[in-house]
């Protein structure tokens, strides 16, 4: 079956009574984003749009992507939970005819809206709270224990699929749920590779499919505890505080060095790395592992060496200034990594600001992030001006939306949390992540033993080469100071050490063409650039001198297209940009003023 849109569900879910066949959804009235459209979520192969019936709450999700025996997989779990009604689950009724679109009907999920924020949002703003923090640790470990009472699995344990408030802990996102009884018996997703074991894979469909995601998640909230100033040191929006990394070169992993260091985490942390290369059923239960007296050699089985592939990021990495690649994702998640160009702020007719982060020239159509007024007010909270995000390097991770105004149509990406932004060190780490999606092949051998082949040390080697090797300066060149990105990132008042240069500088790894160039890109070789840029992304080793070219000469002042006229007016104003104004060079204004002269001087001898 082939999904609507994103555009197309925005569009029929403005109107509810005409596409919804049930009757309290056809009631409801939709919650509308910044621009006047009802607000997407996207998650897994669903997009959910939140609709209010008087004092109910509703979550529509609408599929867009296939999902196979996606009736009967949905079927077996609605029974299932009717029969045991687990307590951190929320009741939900698949319609199999739930939405019309141009005439054709598809398969919907109507469910309560969870109350809470997630659980990275919630550690975003209880980290430090010991108190908050010790008492979500118990919840969490009651809901992982309810699973395994019931031999059933959630298979996507992550940061945005567990609802955490002062009521308790709601597992949300059903897609991937495995419940006795089942017909199927394989996976329709994976799970999210920062909470997920290096050796899930499609097979991998049973009750013990959350046993690594919870002592990933257990391990992070018991971390947070002990050190809640890890937060800001390891979360980035995409994780707690493990990465993909950490689970596929344990021995090589800042965090996991940290962490032992911490008398009290340190048995905990050396027996999680020990499990990183267990197979799924050959791992603890959450339990197990908490048990004093739990040991790797008492629990696990005995395995043989299994050859997985690397996937280090859940999301495909693209450059903010390739407009065109953008366009092709409408309606996904992606990772946006750029150097901010120029951030815009205005304030609409209603009084009520907002802000354009733009990665490109804007008058020739560009990808953008909006931030509306309620998500500026956050920022303003936070202590956190966003006009400080111009001049750096930055990565941001959400759902790919069109807007078409009055001029060019643009791509973005709508900000709702300051912590949706991630502040980068510079180029470097810029360039480490656009090369960091996939690693390729790897063998993962049992634990205790040596690794075999040479392709791990090749995957290590590609890994130690993503991490920067040296501080930049404006100022002279400093001495090599080896240093991870996340080490380099912050310091103690939460701002970056290093900038962007603006000098030549050589880049290794990728062949990155002038599109890296912060300032003076010339807009016509803007797409061969970007071309260039995609063609480099192949790991190969390769060197390029990049110097800043110098600034583009402008003559006109345009301003960047309004918000679209069906918004509210809160987001109408233009904001003007300063960066298109341009002066002449010295050699034409000349030429100019003499010509003025001339045509002064005959008028003059006209007149007498």
């Amino acid at each position: 079956m082939s999904y609507p849109s994103l555009s197309e569900y925005q569009t029929a879910v403005q109107h509810p009574r005409l596409v919804f066949s049930d009757p309290a959804l056809a009631r409801s009235s939709p919650e509308l984003s910044g621009s006047g459209v009802p607000r997407p979520r996207s998650g897994g192969f669903a997009v959910t749009f939140r609709l209010e019936e008087n004092s109910n709450v509703w979550a529509a999700r609408c599929f867009h992507k296939e999902i196979k025996d996606l009736e009967n997989r949905y079927e077996s779990i609605s029974r299932f939970l009717a029969v045991k009604e687990p307590k951190s689950f929320l009741p939900f009724h698949y319609l199999k005819h739930g939405i019309t679109i141009s005439s054709s009907r598809y398969p919907i999920v109507k469910m309560q809206w969870g109350n809470g924020q997630t659980l990275g949002a919630y550690l975003e703003q209880h980290h430090a709270n010991r108190v908050r923090v010790n008492t979500l640790s118990k919840r969490f470990q009651e809901i992982i224990a309810e699973l395994q009472a019931h031999g059933m699995a959630h298979g996507d344990l992550q940061h945005g699929n567990i609802l955490a408030s002062e009521a308790g802990v709601t597992l949300i996102d059903y897609d991937g749920l495995y419940v006795p009884g089942m017909k199927q018996n394989t996976a329709n997703e994976i799970g999210h590779v920062n909470f997920q074991s290096p050796f899930r894979d499609a097979n991998a469909f049973g009750s013990d499919l959350d046993r690594f995601s919870s002592l990933v998640i257990f391990l992070c909230i018991e971390s947070l505890q002990e050190a809640p100033w890890l937060w800001k040191k390891y979360a980035t929006g995409e994780n707690l505080l493990f990465r993909r990394s950490d689970f596929v070169d344990p021995a090589g992993s800042a965090l996991i060095a940290e962490l032992k260091s911490n008398s009290a985490l340190k048995s905990s942390v050396e027996r999680f790395a020990a499990l990183c290369h267990t197979p799924l059923n050959s791992l603890p239960t959450l339990d197990e592992f908490i048990n004093p007296g739990f040991s790797i050699s008492t629990s696990t089985k005995t395995v043989v060496a299994k050859t997985i592939n690397i996937r280090m990021r859940q999301y495909d990495a693209l450059l903010g200034s390739d407009y065109g690649g953008l366009r092709k994702r409408l309606g996904d998640i992606v990772e946006v990594v750029g150097y901010v160009t120029d951030v815009s702020v205005a304030v609409s007719k209603s009084n009520r600001p907002y802000a354009f982060v733009n990665f490109s020239d804007w008058k020739l159509g560009s990808f953008r992030l909006v931030v509306w007024s309620a998500a500026l007010a956050k920022f303003e909270k936070a202590g956190s001006n966003i006009k400080v995000l111009q001049g750096h390097w930055i990565a941001v991770t959400g759902m790919i939306e069109e807007f078409r105004g009055g001029g060019q149509p643009s791509v973005q990406i709508v900000i709702y949390e300051p912590s949706e932004i991630q502040r980068l060190s510079g180029k470097d780490e810029a360039q480490a992540i656009l090369g960091e999606t996939s690693l390729g092949s790897m063998v993962i051998d049992p634990p205790g033993q040596e690794p075999a082949g040479s392709a791990n040390q090749a995957i290590r080697s590609k890994i130690d080469a993503l991490r920067p090797t040296t501080v930049i300066h404006n100022g002279p060149t400093s001495s090599a100071t080896p240093l991870t990105p996340k080490a380099i990132r912050l310091t103690p008042k939460g701002q970056p050490t290093v900038q962007p240069p603006l000098r030549a500088k050589t880049i290794s790894k990728f062949n990155l063409g002038t599109s890296f160039s912060p300032k003076g890109l010339n807009a016509p070789n803007r797409i061969a650039a970007n071309d260039e840029v995609r063609r480099a992304l192949n790991l190969s080793s390769t060197t390029a001198e990049i110097t800043p070219s110098p600034p583009i000469p402008v003559t006109r002042v345009q301003s960047q297209p309004s918000a679209p006229t069906s918004m509210p007016s809160s987001s109408r104003a233009t904001p003007k940009h300063p960066s298109a104004v341009r002066f002449l060079p010295a050699s034409k204004a000349a030429l100019l003023l003499l010509v003025i002269l001339v045509i002064c001087s005959i008028m003059l001898i006209t007149r007498i």
